[in-house]
């Protein structure tokens, strides 16, 4: 079955709003349908109401990911006349503000996806809708992956974290965890600035917790472009925490400061479409301040060794469930780097012969909204310490049967040391062969 879309629109009296309405048919777990809001990611016209009507086979449902979502907010619990309104005939949700990585799911064949831009005509959103395939364990997708459904949780001996350093050097200082005696188990919350690199990007206005980023060096910061690109393109300003646990009590440890960023750096071949090359740095204005609680995550120049099939950690404040709430402290995950033919069979814009980017997976365990640019880490046994191996970009929803997907930093280290050595120049730390 093929997409089939019918566009109506609807130019009433000029005191009146413009309507444009579409209407959608989807296949199950078939081509996914992209929209947008008119003029994205400009500013949309005023008085403009866009409808989008989706429905797919009996049985199913449908999911709707919103990658890029930004209106106008008139406080926490209060949006302006800009909204979008998700409905699907049984329940309807209407939503406002900044978000990442969004989505919506139906509880039946249909999903109506509404939005108003006001008398002013602001907010800007991009979204993904797809019909989901269901049967009595879930969503089906028409490609599995069998091998990597039923990985349990994994439980650590803690002990080796932040131990010495193993029989290889590092250039310099890096890597470390800051970790006592005992075990993890299904990676819930860090113990305080038990990674020393861990950074979160905050709105430099509202001072709001979006995404999370790596430190590198004292004066540069390693993140996903899509985080940044609005600020980059707007010239809003962002905060980066460091030494943070928990975002509402600033008080737990002293290693917490803030820094403004001075320059924003996107990726100039980062595609927002796919989110191809979806890496960002950040220059800050003051330089980090390392301790034994702050200080940078090593890097790799090679994506040797082959770490398929290996964990790897990720960590942020996102959001602990599909649609829950954002925690307070920062969490962490250890998630299966799934090989990357098997994760291009899900994801066809993922590249698996020239790789730039890397797929994980666990049951029931992925990153979510508000982990985006975060460090995915692979704890490397030749130094005993943490190196970057990628970064959180995008997956489909918390959790579900499908792997997430990764920026692969070390395919991007040397537009990394490009930035590092041009903007303040500083230096990186990496293993010592």
């Amino acid at each position: 079955m093929q997409l089939v879309g019918v566009v109506i629109l609807a130019v009433l009296a000029a005191a009146e709003d413009q309507e444009m309405d579409e209407v959608i048919q989807l296949e199950a777990g078939g081509k996914p349908y992209t929209f947008t809001s008119e003029n994205y990611p400009f500013q949309p016209p005023d008085n403009f109401n866009q409808n989008w009507h989706f429905s797919t086979s009996p049985g199913s449902t449908i999911r709707v990911t919103c990658s890029d979502f930004r209106l106008v907010q008139k406080s926490e619990t209060e949006c302006t006349e800009e909204t979008v309104t998700f409905t699907d005939g049984v329940k309807s949700e209407e939503v406002c503000g900044t978000r990442y990585g969004y989505t919506v799911l139906s509880s039946n064949n249909q999903m109506s996806v509404m939005f108003k831009t006001g008398m002013y005509g602001r907010g800007s959103f991009k979204c993904v809708a797809q019909g989901r395939q269901m049967d009595r364990y879930g969503e089906v997708t028409t490609t599995p992956l069998p091998n990597f459904r039923e990985i349990p949780s994994q439980e650590i001996d803690s002990s080796e974290y932040g131990g010495p350093p193993g029989h290889k050097s590092t250039s310099c200082n890096c890597g470390w965890a800051n970790k006592g005696q005992g075990r993890i188990v299904n990676g819930v919350e860090t113990m305080v600035n038990e990674f020393p690199f861990m950074a979160a990007l905050l709105d430099g206005y509202s001072r709001y917790q979006f995404c999370g980023g790596s430190i590198l060096t004292e004066y540069h910061v390693l993140t996903a472009a899509h985080c940044t690109i609005k600020h980059y393109t707007y010239g809003k300003p962002i905060t980066v925490a460091i030494g943070e646990h928990n975002l509402y009590y600033p008080h737990e440890t002293n290693a917490t400061a803030y820094h403004n960023v001075a320059v924003i750096l996107v990726h100039p071949m980062y595609d927002a479409r796919i989110f191809k090359n979806d890496i960002s740095i950040l220059v800050l204005e003051t330089p980090i301040s390392f301790s034994r609680l702050v200080g940078p995550v090593c890097l790799s120049p090679s994506r040797q060794p082959d770490i398929s099939r290996s964990y790897v950690t990720a960590m942020g404040w996102g959001n602990l469930y599909y649609r829950g709430p954002s925690p307070a402290v920062l969490q962490k995950v250890h998630v299966r780097v799934v090989d990357m033919v098997s994760c291009n069979r899900v994801f066809r814009m993922v590249d698996h012969v020239s790789p730039t980017q890397i797929c994980t997976y666990a049951s029931n365990k992925a990153t979510c909204q508000g982990d985006s640019g975060g460090p995915v880490v692979w704890l490397d046994p030749e130094i005993n310490r943490y190196v970057q191996v990628g970064l959180v970009s995008f997956g489909t929803i918390c959790a579900d049967a499908n792997p997430t997907v990764h920026t692969d930093v070390r395919a991007h280290y040397n537009w990394v040391q490009h930035v590092v050595t041009g903007y303040t120049p500083r230096e990186t730390c990496s293993k010592v062969n």
